[in-house]
């Protein structure tokens, strides 16, 4: 049996419910699989207040940015616990929650390039108008990926 690894980038939106479905519908009792869920976030600032009242307001509306974050690791983490709830085993599921240091669509190349995922599952939002002028993460990812490394797109 061989083992196929499944890189499931996730914006940790509703929009995320698609490639959820798809890979619940399609592996939950295929053990010979492994997920990793994956988010990369843009990092927050840290910034040296030193007794300033504007770095201090500042640092204020950096606090609530740090709050969304902890929340989106709490998202990726329920993620994980509904995958255990369809089928599939705490030893199949790795989750990954890492900062930005390129753009969102170069991290997923180097992350799947890196750990030999065999496949890409992404979902987007279809029909949006900015698509015509930007390509999106998920064409960048497709069009980049290179041989060897399935890459689905859900819309």
């Amino acid at each position: 049996m061989i083992n196929k690894n499944i890189l499931i980038p996730l914006s940790l939106t509703l929009n995320d419910e698609k490639s959820l479905n798809f890979i619940i519908d399609r592996f939950s009792m295929d053990t010979a699989v492994t997920l990793t869920l994956f988010h990369a976030y843009t990092p927050v600032l840290e910034i040296d207040v030193r007794n300033n009242p504007i770095m201090e307001r500042m640092n204020q509306n950096l606090s609530y940015q740090r709050g969304v974050l902890d929340d989106k690791k709490a998202a990726l983490q329920q993620t994980m616990l509904r995958l255990l709830t369809k089928g599939f085993n705490k030893t199949q599921i790795q989750c990954v929650f890492i900062p930005i240091k390129m753009d969102v669509a170069q991290e997923i190349l180097k992350f799947a390039k890196a750990e030999g995922m065999d496949l890409i599952v992404l979902s987007r939002t279809p029909s949006r108008v900015i698509r015509f002028f930007t390509p999106s993460v998920s064409k960048k990812v497709a069009g980049s990926i290179g041989k060897g490394v399935e890459v689905i797109i859900l819309t």
